[in-house]
């Protein structure tokens, strides 16, 4: 570790321990022993601190670039993204938060994007609010949940699910109706045996009029590893699928969910997954994975584990679907 990032590590460990724990200590037993364990003082164990640390770390080398008046600033380790920012800035708007509505409750699941009139995600992002249909074989209806609203005697309301795509939610944004459009029926939503993948149709207009951007264009060819990329979405807080909390706001900084531009590499490719680098969270499920160097879709991101390891499936499998579908 040189000199900078330990003085980052120092200060940041400072910070969320309160004064609690021997920070220099920490930082000593991590150069020199990082496979034993040990409990700083305060409230981390040592494997929590690791990736603390690893996350400070990361961040200068796989930063989340806030995406804010359709543009971002780049990073002084990514000095190639200004080259390239005429490239990626067009897609940026494109690229929204998909929201879930029931009552007055919403809250985001993922993000999506437009292909073609359609609007592209994980399977299991749609899958939190469509099911398939009881009685009509291939079609799909939504789930119901508590509206959080109460019948005279007590009883709750269930009331349907409605998903919606925010193609804003930039930091500092105020929200507008005018990028909120709201998702209609899967034409693709299959079971779990399948890549992770979902089509959704989307009305047109958004509830002020407003019409759909425009789609991403699909990469022809397969990418190959090593390949330098960048994600486009919208990393959250999504319990089930991020670490502790506290982690993700140091990486973050305390803004998450919002509008992000994620840049990194391509670690492995085969003809069913592209595995990459760039620093993900749940919230980042169904993103774009942009090859910096043409900005057209070379992946679709569905998993992985928290700067260890993340997942997508190639493009080659998505044009596969749509050629199925009619929609290529």
């Amino acid at each position: 570790m040189d000199e900078a990032n330990r003085k980052l590590v120092a200060d940041q460990l400072t910070t969320l321990l309160g004064g609690r724990g021997d920070v220099q200590a920490y930082i000593n037993h991590y150069e020199t022993q990082p496979s034993q364990g040990i409990l700083l003082e305060g409230t981390l164990t040592f494997q929590q601190a690791e990736l603390l640390t690893e996350a400070i770390i990361v961040r200068s080398g796989r930063p989340g670039l806030l995406i804010q008046n359709g543009s971002f600033q780049p990073s002084a380790s990514w000095p190639e993204l200004a080259a390239v920012s005429p490239i990626l800035i067009p897609s940026f708007a494109s690229v929204g938060r998909i929201e879930m509505e029931v009552g007055n409750n919403v809250w985001s699941i993922g993000t999506g994007w437009v292909y073609n009139n359609h609007i592209i995600t994980n399977r299991h992002v749609a899958a939190e609010f469509f099911q398939p249909s009881p009685v009509r074989a291939g079609k799909y209806v939504p789930k119901y949940r508590d509206s959080g609203r109460r019948e005279t005697n007590g009883t709750p309301v269930i009331a349907p699910l409605k998903a919606y795509i925010d193609f804003g939610g930039e930091a500092g944004s105020s929200e507008s109706e005018s990028r909120r459009f709201e998702l209609k029926e899967p034409v693709y939503l299959p079971d779990e045996t399948a890549a992770d993948l979902a089509i959704l149709t989307v009305h047109s207009r958004s509830g002020t009029g407003a019409s759909l951007p425009r789609s991403l264009t699909l990469a022809t060819t397969p990418i190959t590893a090593q390949q330098p990329i960048a994600v486009v979405g919208y990393p959250a807080e999504i319990s089930d699928r991020n670490p502790d909390p506290q982690l993700l706001q140091a990486f973050f900084q305390g803004q998450i969910g919002v509008k992000r531009l994620q840049p990194g590499y391509t670690t492995a490719v085969s003809s069913t997954q592209v595995q990459h680098d760039c620093t993900t969270t749940g919230g980042n499920s169904g993103s774009p994975l942009l090859d910096i160097r043409t900005g057209h879709v070379a992946g679709i991101h569905f998993g992985g584990n928290f700067m260890v390891n993340n997942r997508a499936v190639p493009v080659t499998e998505l044009r596969r679907i749509l050629q199925e579908l009619g929609l290529l």
